[in-house]
């Protein structure tokens, strides 16, 4: 493992301003905060420059190394210029450089370890901290640590050097502008890609700044991505009772997608509630529903009163409308008008016991799987109706006035054959009517 070494901001800033100040090159950079600039590029040597710790892409892995490590929440945060930070960011960037996505991004890792060659300036400020190819500078000091003779180019890495004062708000702009650049870059996963628009928002930037940003379709799919992300969170604050280990739920955003449009469609609060609860019980057993998760999304959806009427009978639990209902004793001289808080905790309560989550997911789904069951049998007895009724349609479509002539003998043809197979059903028909 590459050892990181900081060196002091001073001593940094002073060898890039005269690196800058000697550079015969310049590369015309087009993500800046103006249409474009020509930005001087240098070569510095490889433990000169600082991973930039406020990076969208690793904010769950950095949440998870603090969860894990017992560290302060501020480790990262605060820790620029700290040598621990900087070398777990090390670690978590050597690892994202491991990683590709489909056919058309292979790992960064992999390219140098092959090219053997820096094969794309990184991008600087004058402090010496990488605004962009934080991977490839990782990747490039793991590599020349592990066997330095190898490669011999990574003595040295080349960038080019932003213009000096950018605010924080301006180094993040430009940061993702350029992570969101299509089939160039790993792409942000969705949680890592919400926080990052959770953050944007609250630096000030309009829905439209976002959007044209982020490269994001329309300001829709910002505004979706942000109640999906608070659906996770409160799924993992207050089911699992693990706030912020986003970690748990990067592989579940189709659960989140599916239970946000569940509660579009739901007005009524208590079904609100429910149909959020039956989705963390089968989000949280995903892995062991013996088919996709999403495939039972109808059981906090569209079949949600049916789920829950069937699930609170099996759970020996009154349902919700019946607790609503209740009658509270007229000499209870302590009622408020509220049901007992023994009968309203009642289906709530036991979908909210993470204790029994995997026995009721298992209810759940065999209740879903016998919906789907009976509406197959329902279709498929219902699908000569069906025909019958479609055959009756496209025959009183038939009027003769514009069929040619030379057809007139194959159109008597069809419809006698079909007056026989009619016959032959009508009688059919009769003898099932007349059977005891």
């Amino acid at each position: 493992m590459y050892q990181i070494a900081v060196k002091d901001i001073a001593v940094r800033t002073q060898t890039i301003a005269a690196k800058c100040d000697a550079a015969d090159q310049v590369e015309t950079f087009y993500q800046h905060t103006v249409p474009s600039i020509n930005l001087p590029v240098i070569d510095i040597e490889l433990g000169l420059p600082i991973y930039r710790l406020a990076n969208y892409r690793t904010q769950t892995e950095q949440m998870s190394h603090v969860r894990t490590k017992h560290l302060s929440e501020e480790f990262f945060k605060n820790g620029q210029e700290n040598l621990s930070a900087q070398q777990a960011q090390h670690s978590i960037l050597v690892e994202f450089s491991k990683l590709g996505s489909g056919d058309s991004i292979i790992p960064i890792y992999g390219v140098l370890q092959e090219g053997r060659q820096q094969n794309e300036s990184l991008l600087i400020t004058r402090e010496g901290v990488v605004v962009n190819g934080n991977r490839r500078l990782a990747a490039m000091r793991e590599l020349y640590a592990a066997e330095p003779h190898a490669y011999p180019a990574f003595t040295s890495v080349r960038a080019k050097v932003l213009p000096a004062g950018l605010t924080a708000i301006e180094i993040k702009r430009i940061e993702t502008r350029l992570q969101m650049t299509p089939q160039t870059l790993l792409p942000y996963d969705w949680i890592n890609e919400a926080l990052a628009i959770r953050d944007l928002k609250s630096l000030g930037l309009s829905n439209a700044e976002i959007v044209a940003e982020m490269k994001l379709s329309d300001s829709n799919v910002a505004q979706e991505a942000l109640d999906q992300l608070a659906e996770a969170e409160l799924f993992l604050a207050e089911y699992l009772k693990a706030p912020l280990q986003y970690e748990k739920v990067i592989h579940n955003k189709q659960q989140f997608i599916e239970l946000r449009k569940a509660l579009e469609r739901q007005r009524d609060a208590v079904k609100k509630e429910l149909a959020r609860k039956i989705s963390y019980v089968l989000t949280h057993n995903s892995e062991d529903l013996g088919r996709r998760a999403y495939d039972y999304r109808i059981a906090y959806g569209a079949e949600l009163d049916k789920v829950v009427s069937e699930l609170s009978e099996r759970l020996g639990v009154a349902p919700p409308n019946e607790i609503e209902n209740a009658n509270i004793p007229a000499d209870d001289l302590f009622a408020d008008g509220s049901p007992p808080v023994e009968e309203s905790a009642g289906l709530l309560e036991r979908l909210n016991d993470v204790s029994q989550s995997k026995a009721i997911a298992e209810e759940i789904s065999e209740i879903c799987n016998n919906i789907r069951e009976s509406e197959q049998r329902h279709n498929l007895s219902n699908s000569d109706l069906r025909k019958a009724t479609k055959a009756h349609t496209l025959l009183s479509e038939i009027t003769l006035e514009t069929a040619a002539a030379q057809s007139l003998p194959a159109i008597a043809a069809q419809l006698q054959s079909i007056l026989s197979r009619s016959t032959e059903l009508l009688n059919a028909v009769k003898q099932r009517q007349s059977a005891p």
